[in-house]
């Protein structure tokens, strides 16, 4: 899913006061919902709620653990971190267009071919027809045009164009009928899960979507 989709700009709360209320932690930030382990990496949406979580915190002023984001999914996040900091040379790794030009040089140069690629859930047009009240018929038809999370993709190149709001675009050809397509890369992930590829891209979706 795009970054217009999973995260949204942060605003800064007024300094805490003495009838502050305690926060309230939604309790599906614990659920089944979001622990999905897929092949042991970290998985987005849990990133970016428990981000969301540790964000309400820091805009209370009230300290940061380090504990609640030591150890989630198997992922350490400070390895996590060392990693992207490795990625972009520079110990400040917020998603900012130099970060993003860096990192997009980086994928360039480690992905490896042949690269295949799925949704990583419903793009945004499936949406409507899936949960709103299109027809399987017209779902079908509109697949035929337009990319679907059902379909493989393989990757041709990462384009020279970046969005300030979906990052990495990447051109892909469909498998199915070689029907060309430009989509963002946080969108993606490696078809097979023991793809030398998979944990690269993983990375990338991880830090662009929770490091603004």
């Amino acid at each position: 899913m795009s970054k217009s989709y999973q995260k949204k700009k942060k605003q800064k709360s007024q300094p805490p006061s003495e009838d502050l209320k305690p926060i309230q932690i939604d309790e599906t930030i614990l659920s089944g919902q979001l622990l999905n382990k897929q092949h042991g990496h970290l998985n987005t949406d849990m990133m970016a709620a428990v981000t969301h979580l540790l964000q309400k915190f820091e805009d209370l002023g009230l300290p940061r653990s380090d504990e609640l984001l030591c150890e989630a999914d198997g992922v350490n996040i400070k390895e996590f971190e060392g990693r992207i900091q490795k990625i972009l040379g520079r110990k400040k790794i917020e998603c900012t267009q130099q970060n993003l030009e860096k990192y997009a040089q980086f994928l360039q140069a480690s992905l490896q071919s042949p690269c295949y690629l799925v949704g990583r859930e419903d793009f945004p047009w499936e949406e409507e027809c899936l949960l709103g009240e299109g027809s399987a018929r017209e779902y079908e038809k509109l697949k035929k045009e337009y990319p679907s999370h059902t379909d493989i993709f393989k990757l041709l190149k990462i384009s020279q164009t970046l969005s300030e709001i979906d990052g990495v675009l990447v051109e892909v050809e469909r498998t199915s009928d070689h029907k060309k397509f430009t989509l963002p890369l946080a969108d993606l992930a490696a078809s097979l899960p023991d793809s030398p590829n998979y944990p690269v891209i993983e990375d990338y979706c991880i830090w662009f979507i929770n490091y603004d």
